[in-house]
């Protein structure tokens, strides 16, 4: 091997260092993308809490009818993911959908924090990213291969989402309890899966142009993962 020849992986005991200058600036993209938004959904949450006019305003009958357009938008956009990804790997379509999901989901993620103590919130925010710090250091150093689990975290969200459907009508209360708990376990499971195909340096890895997929798909799995913390903080 030449001196100057690069090698995508370089092993020091436990930890595994990226040395591939292109999967560099991936990641520095996407981990810069995901800031940003976090930053833009914590400041909307923020301002929406604590300024009376934008408070009255998201309370009242125009804020909530905004609501209605902003759920069925997030739906249009979900699809699209799905549907549209290869033009979402262009510029400036991808640019474009990453600021209009994250001001999308930060108008509907306050209607969700409004009626929770600020304590509430500060707890669940900061436990999200002591996980999210955690888990992906895990996914980072860790040898097992989690980028080939994909299938089994479909079919743990769909039963998830289901257990979810029967709580809106049964209420009970050991499943109240139990289906916050299982979100958390399963977006765990997702924050780490992510990152390892982010980091590519397992069987499955995203491209280089699939940045914006990849800093939405990462946002999500942070955001989901707070919501279930703050219902099992807040016991709802």
């Amino acid at each position: 091997m030449k001196v100057n020849e690069l090698t995508p992986l370089i092993s020091d005991e436990n930890i595994i260092y990226v040395s591939d200058p292109h999967r560099q600036i991936f990641i520095m993209k996407v981990y810069r993308t995901v800031f940003f938004e976090l930053l833009y959904t914590v400041s909307f949450i923020s301002l929406a809490f604590n300024v009376k006019p934008i408070n009255d305003f998201m309370r009242g009958d125009y804020g909530f009818g905004i609501l209605f357009l902003v759920f069925n938008a997030l739906i249009i956009q979900s699809c699209s993911l799905v549907c549209c990804m290869d033009k979402l790997r262009e510029k400036p379509y991808n640019y474009l959908y990453v600021c209009i999901f994250t001001i999308l989901m930060s108008y509907f993620l306050f209607f969700f924090c409004y009626i929770v103590p600020p304590q509430s919130l500060l707890l669940a925010g900061t436990s999200t990213l002591f996980m999210f710090s955690g888990l992906s250091i895990y996914a980072w150093q860790t040898n097992i291969d989690y980028s080939t689990k994909g299938n089994y975290l479909l079919i743990s969200l769909l039963l998830l989402f289901l257990l979810g459907f029967f709580n809106l009508f049964l209420q009970l209360t050991f499943i109240q309890i139990l289906y916050p708990l299982l979100g958390v376990g399963v977006f765990s499971f997702y924050i780490i899966y992510d990152t390892q195909l982010i980091l590519g340096r397992q069987t499955i890895k995203y491209k280089p142009d699939d940045y914006m997929i990849a800093s939405i798909n990462l946002y999500l799995d942070i955001i989901n993962m707070f919501v279930y913390i703050l219902e099992m903080i807040n016991g709802r």
